[in-house]
């Protein structure tokens, strides 16, 4: 996980382990993506993070 400039946290989608042959192109390529935590989920997160 990671910190942005604005404070988001942004996250690795999931998916992407082992069986890459059955999933479709589309959903292969969408899971390179970094995705982002929501607020509610960024705030517990953020509390355990040590700096």
């Amino acid at each position: 996980m990671k910190v942005t400039g604005t404070g988001k946290i942004t996250r690795k989608k999931s998916g992407k382990g082992h069986l890459l042959s059955v999933k479709s192109g589309k959903s292969r390529r969408n899971m390179r993506q970094t995705a982002t935590v929501p607020d509610h989920i960024a705030r517990a997160i953020k509390e355990q993070m040590v700096h």
